[in-house]
C-alpha cells in the first residue's frame, strides 16, 4: 500500500518529458505582446516594461516580450483590443484598470 503511495507520488512530480518539450516549442520564437492600458512615461507603463522585460526568461521557450501602450477611455481601448482584435493563443497579455461607470460614481449618495 505504501509502495503503491510512493509510486503515485513520485509520477506525479514527475511529469513526461515529452510534455515539457511541448510546451517549449510552443512559444519558442514567439513575440509575447503586452498591451498597456496607460500613457507612457507613468507608473503603470514603468511596471509594465519591467514585466515585460523579464517574462521571457519565466515562460517556457523564452520568448520575446514587447510592450505596447494603448491608452484611452480608462483602459477600456486596450480591453477591447485584448478581447476582440488580439490572437486567443496566449501570446496577448495586458495591464489594464477595473473602472466604475462613470454614472454611478458620480451620482449623489442615497
Amino acid at each position: 500500500m505504501l509502495t503503491r503511495l510512493i509510486i503515485a507520488a513520485l509520477i506525479a512530480l514527475c511529469p513526461p518529458s515529452r510534455m515539457r518539450s511541448r510546451s517549449r516549442a510552443s512559444t519558442r520564437g514567439k513575440t509575447v505582446n503586452v498591451i498597456i492600458g496607460y500613457p507612457p512615461a507613468g507608473a503603470n507603463d514603468l511596471y509594465a516594461r519591467l514585466v515585460t522585460r523579464h517574462i521571457g526568461k519565466h515562460i517556457p521557450g523564452h520568448p520575446t516580450g514587447v510592450p505596447r501602450n494603448m491608452p484611452g477611455g480608462g483602459s477600456l481601448l486596450a480591453a477591447n483590443h485584448i478581447f476582440n482584435v488580439a490572437p486567443k493563443d496566449g501570446t496577448t497579455l495586458g495591464l489594464i484598470v477595473p473602472t466604475r461607470r462613470w454614472r454611478k460614481s458620480s451620482a449623489p449618495p442615497t
